[in-house]
C-alpha cells in the first residue's frame, strides 16, 4: 500500500516541477528568440500564434473568509505557481466576407498546501464570422476539460477531484431587407462529470431566441420576440421546458433638435409565457421597458453620466427600477478619478423589489507613476441592502477598500515580466470578528513567439 507523501515531499517535487517547466520556458524561448525564422510557426497558409507564461503568486486569504469563518484545518494563506500556454491562429480569411479563428490553451494551478484549490484546464475554441450587405452570420463551438477541487471536501494529504467535461455551441443571425430586420441567437451547453459522486451534475440545456421586427418610422417598429428554453438533468431525466412570446412596439427615440434629452428606447405590448411544470395554460400580461441614458460635457475633464432603466412585467411579477449616475474627472493624462451612485429604490415607479440596494463607489488611477507602465489604483464602495415588507431582518452595510498596484516591463521583443499587488479589505454589520483582508500578490512572465 503506498504511503501519502509529506508536506515536504509535495514541496520539494512541486519545486522541482517548477524548475523544470522555467528551464523548458526559458529553452523554447531562447530558442526562438535566435532563430527567428521559426518564431512565426507558420504551417502553409495557417498562422499560429503560441504563448507560454509561468505565475509566482501568494494569497493571504485563499478561500476570501472572515475571521469566523476560517477553518481551523485548512491553511489561511498559501504560495502557488500557474505555467499556462496557449495557441492562438490569426484569423482565416476562407471568402473575402468570411473568417474561421481557432484557439487553444492550457493551465494549472498548483497550491504549495493546499492541494484542495489546485486546478488543471484545457480549453479549444473555433469560430466563424459570414457577412454579405443584407446578412451577418456567426457561431463558436468550445470544449473545456477541467479536473477542479470537489467543494467542501478534504482530506490530508490530497483532495477530492471533479474531473468534468464542458462544451458550448452558438450561432448568431442578423438580417435585414428593406424595413424588415430579423436576428436571433441558439446556445447549446452540456455538461459531464467523470465521477459517480459528481453525476448529479451532468445536465444539458439549449436556449433560442428569435426577434422580427418592421421599422415604421426610425423611431417606432412592430416587434415579435420568441424565446425557447429547454433543461434536462441526465441522472434524474427531469426535463424542464420554458416558451416566452413577446408582441408590441419599440424603438430609440433622441431628438436631434434637442441634444439636451437623454436617449430613450422602450418596448410596450403583451407578454405570454408557458412552463411546461405548470398545468395551467398560458395567459398573456402587459409588459413594459424603459431606459434613458446620457452623457453632459460639464467641462473639458468633466463628464456626468446616468442612466434609468424600468421594467414592468406581470408575467415574472416584477415591476423594477435601477438608477445609475456617475461622475467622471480627468485630471491630467496620468490622473483620473471618478464618483457614482447606483440604485434600486422601493416604491419608485411602482418598483416591487424583496431589497433595495444602494451603492456608492469611489475610484482614483494613477498610471505611468514615476516610471513608464507602474500603476496604481484605489476604489471605495459603500453598499446598502434594505429588505423590504413585513420583516424584521437588519439592513446589511459593507464596505470595501480595495487597493491595486502593477508594473509590467518588456524584457524583449517577446519576453515579458509583470508584477501585480491587490489588497482587499471588507467589512459588514453581520460579521462581529473583524474585517475580511486579502493580499495577492503575482509576479510572472509570459513569451510571444
Amino acid at each position: 500500500m503506498d504511503q501519502p507523501r509529506t508536506s515536504r515531499a509535495r514541496c520539494n517535487g512541486r519545486f522541482a516541477a517548477l524548475l523544470r517547466c522555467a528551464a523548458v520556458c526559458a529553452v523554447v524561448a531562447g530558442f526562438c528568440a535566435g532563430r527567428p525564422a521559426f518564431a512565426q510557426l507558420r504551417l502553409g497558409e495557417w498562422l499560429f500564434v503560441p504563448t507560454v507564461g509561468v505565475d509566482l503568486a501568494y494569497d493571504s486569504n485563499v478561500d476570501d473568509s472572515y475571521p469566523e469563518e476560517e477553518s481551523e484545518t485548512l491553511r489561511k494563506d498559501d504560495f502557488y505557481w500557474a505555467p499556462t500556454i496557449s495557441l492562438g491562429i490569426q484569423p482565416k480569411h476562407l471568402r473575402p466576407n468570411t473568417t474561421l479563428g481557432l484557439s487553444g490553451s492550457a493551465s494549472y494551478m498548483d497550491y504549495f498546501r493546499r492541494d484542495d484549490q489546485d486546478d488543471l484546464t484545457f480549453d479549444g475554441q473555433i469560430n466563424f464570422q459570414a457577412s454579405s450587405p443584407r446578412l451577418q452570420f456567426g457561431g463558436t463551438a468550445s470544449a473545456t476539460r477541467q479536473v477542479e477541487s470537489s467543494e467542501s471536501t478534504y482530506r490530508p494529504g490530497g483532495a477530492e477531484r471533479d474531473p468534468n467535461n464542458k462544451y458550448v455551441g452558438s450561432l448568431s443571425l442578423a438580417w435585414n431587407w428593406y424595413r424588415f430586420r430579423m436576428t436571433g441567437d441558439a446556445t447549446w451547453t452540456s455538461e459531464r462529470h467523470d465521477e459517480e459522486k459528481d453525476k448529479d451534475g451532468d445536465n444539458d440545456e439549449l436556449d433560442a431566441i428569435g426577434a422580427v421586427f418592421l421599422d415604421l418610422t426610425s423611431w417606432l417598429a412592430l416587434t415579435a420576440s420568441y424565446e425557447w428554453d429547454r433543461k434536462e438533468q441526465i441522472r434524474s431525466g427531469e426535463i424542464t421546458t420554458e416558451t416566452t412570446l413577446d408582441l408590441g412596439v419599440s424603438g430609440s427615440v433622441h431628438p436631434k433638435f434637442m441634444r439636451s434629452l437623454p436617449v430613450v428606447t422602450y418596448f410596450a405590448g403583451a407578454s405570454s409565457k408557458d412552463t411546461k411544470e405548470d398545468d395551467e395554460d398560458a395567459t398573456w400580461e402587459p409588459k413594459i421597458q424603459l431606459a434613458a441614458s446620457d452623457n453632459w460635457r460639464l467641462s473639458r475633464d468633466l463628464t456626468l453620466s446616468a442612466s434609468l432603466d424600468w421594467t414592468n412585467d406581470e408575467n415574472e411579477d416584477e415591476v423594477k427600477t435601477t438608477i445609475n449616475v456617475n461622475l467622471n474627472h480627468t485630471i491630467n493624462a496620468y490622473l483620473s478619478q471618478m464618483a457614482g451612485a447606483s440604485l434600486e429604490p422601493r416604491k419608485t415607479f411602482g418598483s416591487n423589489a424583496d431589497t433595495e440596494t444602494i451603492t456608492y463607489t469611489y475610484n482614483f488611477n494613477v498610471k505611468d507613476l514615476l516610471i513608464p507602465h507602474l500603476h496604481m489604483g484605489f476604489t471605495a464602495e459603500y453598499k446598502m441592502d434594505t429588505p423590504l415588507g413585513d420583516t424584521d431582518e437588519l439592513t446589511e452595510h459593507t464596505t470595501t477598500l480595495t487597493y491595486t498596484a502593477g508594473h509590467s516591463r518588456p524584457i524583449s521583443r517577446r519576453l515579458s515580466r509583470n508584477l501585480d499587488y491587490t489588497y482587499t479589505w471588507e467589512n459588514s454589520n453581520f460579521h462581529d470578528d473583524g474585517a475580511k483582508q486579502k493580499h495577492l500578490v503575482v509576479y510572472g512572465f509570459s513569451y510571444r513567439f
